[in-house]
């Protein structure tokens, strides 16, 4: 299955809604399964470079194949993995809570990325946009 721009959209305005409601000025990215950019937004006032840091987050979920916020001890773990990722992807990959991968019928199909939330508020605006996307996927595709 292919993640839609459609799709996106729908993810990211369900981030920012949530956003909103935490109070929270963050950038939001969706990438599909090879790690593209379908869509990206930021919120008014959000900070400088947030929507890299956005990015950064879904193509490191699509990379290391799981959520950001599981792979935040890589470094301690396994830093030949850590460094060969960052060398690898110079300036595209961001390993830090707020990286959540998009499963559809068994498969990835992409990821969302969000930054500029306080600690822990990036992963419930993920939560929210991905329940949001799961009903609406078939209307949708």
């Amino acid at each position: 299955m292919t993640l839609t721009r459609k799709e996106a959209r729908v993810l990211i305005d369900t981030a920012a809604a949530k956003a909103m409601e935490l109070g929270q000025k963050a950038a939001i990215a969706v990438v599909d399964a090879s790690g593209r950019l379908v869509s990206l937004d930021q919120l008014d006032g959000a900070l400088h470079n947030r929507d890299r840091m956005a990015k950064g987050k879904a193509m490191a979920a699509i990379t290391l194949g799981q959520n950001t916020h599981e792979a935040l001890d890589l470094l301690d773990t396994k830093p030949t993995r850590y460094h060969g990722l960052i060398g690898m992807f110079p300036g595209e990959i961001y390993i830090s809570g707020g990286g959540v991968l998009l499963e559809a019928d068994g498969e990835i199909v992409g990821a969302i990325g969000i930054a500029g939330g306080k600690q822990g508020t990036d992963e419930k605006m993920a939560e929210a946009a991905i329940a949001a996307w799961r009903k609406a996927r078939d209307d949708l595709t």
